[in-house]
Order: structure tokens, then C-alpha cells, then sequence
């Protein structure tokens, strides 16, 4: 017994060295996939993170990279459908870029059928961690009435209130300008309410930046500055 349990650390070394040379590849071809996706060199993503996405654990980023191929058909052609098998999983895992794009997919019953009261699911979920379109967005179906029982201008106008602080550029003008038209047709104490709802959920929400929007802001940068050319 004595003998056996001497081995014991040998034998569970050997077996860490096997699981982390067996782990290797699939690290590398992701790196590889990210590396590509920020390069733009999709053809490359695509060999990479096909051979990622074989796994039965699939690493979030390949899931959210090819998803956002799909949606846009770069690289590939597009394709709603395989854009939604992506998607779904990586929603599991609570990523709001995720959720935020399947609410778009129900909602124009692009891949799923047309729901907008899952649409509205999905936004919630991604306008919870405060990402800004999401919340645009649920705030204009909860103002037109889709996917709830009737308008709720209270609602609709506390979520665009708090996207207006968080997009930028044209998406923030619009926010604002839907908000001051909404204001307009509502009472000075549904304002009032719709102000504080909306400063609430601002103290409560922790933001947390979808981990694609970071990918596709460095992919954004590197086609602007491509090495070798001066800034």
C-alpha cells in the first residue's frame, strides 16, 4: 500500500501533462480564430474556430465571433438560422450582447418564429446589465405595446431615458428625441415616476461590456491603422 501510494504524484503528474498537451490545440485555434477575427482575415476565423466549436464545451468567444459573422455575412454568408444555434448558448452563459441580438431575431422572425414577447425577454435580460441598445430597444416595444398586454409609457419611457445616457453619436439622438416625444404626451407625475425608475435602476445596474463589443472595437481600430501605416 505504502508502494502505491509513493507512485500516486507520479501518476497524477503524468496525467496533468497529458490533459494539458490535449488542451493545447484548442486554446491555440481559438487565439488563432480571435487573432484572425481582429485581423480580418474571416476565412482564417472560420478554419480556426470550426475546430473549436467541434468541442462540447464551446469557449464563448468562438460562439459570439461567429455569431456576429452570421448576422452580418462577412466571411460567410448570412445566415439567421446558424446565427441563433450560436447565440443561444452563448446567452446561457448571461452574455447581453447575446441576448440583445436573439431579441432582434424574435423580433423580426429572422431564424426563430416571430415572438415579440421573447424578443422582450431577451432585452431585459441584456438591458439588466446595462447594455444601452438593449435597453433602447425594449423601451420602444414597452412604448408601442409590443410583446406586453397594453403600453406602458412609465416603462418605456424610464428604459430610453437610461439608454439616452449610455449610447453615443446618432443612437443617443435618438433615444433622446423618442424620450422628449414620449414626455410629451405623459402627465408631470408619470414623468416624475418614469425619472425615478430610471435613476434607480441606474444605482442598481452594474454595466458590464458584452465581451464582443470589445473584439469589434479593436477589429474597428486595427482596419483604420493597419501596421506600417502612419497615424
Amino acid at each position: 500500500m505504502a508502494i502505491m501510494n509513493r507512485h500516486l504524484p507520479v501518476i497524477f503528474a503524468a496525467a496533468a501533462a497529458l490533459l494539458a498537451v490535449a488542451a493545447q490545440p484548442a486554446r491555440a485555434s481559438l487565439k488563432g480564430g480571435v487573432e484572425a477575427f481582429i485581423d480580418g482575415d474571416f476565412q482564417r476565423v472560420v478554419k480556426e474556430l470550426h475546430k473549436v466549436l467541434k468541442r462540447k464545451r464551446q469557449p464563448l468567444k468562438a460562439q459570439l465571433i461567429m455569431a456576429r459573422m452570421y448576422l452580418d455575412g462577412t466571411g460567410v454568408p448570412v445566415n439567421y438560422s446558424r446565427a441563433y444555434q450560436y447565440l443561444r448558448p452563448a446567452a446561457k452563459k448571461n452574455n447581453a450582447w447575446a441576448h440583445y441580438q436573439l431579441g432582434l431575431l424574435y423580433a423580426a422572425g429572422q431564424g426563430p418564429i416571430q415572438s415579440f414577447r421573447q424578443a422582450n425577454k431577451h432585452f431585459l435580460k441584456a438591458a439588466q446589465t446595462g447594455y444601452a441598445p438593449a435597453q433602447l430597444a425594449l423601451g420602444r416595444a414597452l412604448l408601442n405595446g409590443r410583446g406586453v398586454s397594453q403600453k406602458d409609457r412609465v416603462g418605456g419611457y424610464a428604459w430610453v431615458n437610461l439608454a439616452a445616457t449610455g449610447l453615443n453619436g446618432a443612437a443617443r439622438d435618438d433615444a433622446t428625441r423618442l424620450r422628449d416625444l414620449t414626455a410629451a404626451e405623459m402627465t408631470r407625475g408619470e414623468i416624475a415616476r418614469a425619472q425615478a425608475r430610471s435613476l434607480d435602476w441606474s444605482v442598481n445596474i452594474e454595466i458590464e461590456e458584452p465581451k464582443i463589443v470589445a473584439l469589434m472595437r479593436q477589429a474597428r481600430k486595427k482596419s483604420k491603422h493597419p501596421a506600417g501605416k502612419r497615424t
